[in-house]
C-alpha cells in the first residue's frame, strides 16, 4: 500500500492518498472542525480505493487543486510498484 499524505499551507496534515493497487487509490480528507487522525484516514481512503469511489468524492470543492498533484504522483508511484 502506497501512503501520502497531504498537508496544508501550515504543514498541518489535512487529509490522505492511498493506492491499494495499480487502478486503486483513494482519498480522504479530514472536516475542518476535527482534528486529524492518521489510521482513520487512511482506513477510509482504502475502503474507498477498494470500493472504486471517484478520488474527488471524498475532497472539499475547494481543496481539489491541493489534492490533484498528489493523486497524480502516487497514481505513477502506484504504476510502478504494484506490478
Amino acid at each position: 500500500m502506497i501512503i501520502q499524505y497531504v498537508r496544508d499551507e501550515n504543514y498541518n496534515p489535512i487529509g490522505v492518498v492511498v493506492a491499494t493497487d495499480k487502478n486503486e487509490v483513494g482519498v480522504s480528507q479530514c472536516n475542518p472542525h476535527d482534528k486529524f487522525r492518521k489510521a482513520l484516514g487512511v482506513e477510509i481512503a482504502a475502503g474507498r480505493a477498494k470500493k472504486g469511489v471517484p478520488w474527488k468524492t471524498g475532497v472539499i470543492h475547494e481543496d481539489v487543486g491541493l489534492f490533484s498533484p498528489i493523486v497524480q504522483k502516487v497514481v505513477a508511484r502506484s504504476r510502478k510498484y504494484f506490478q
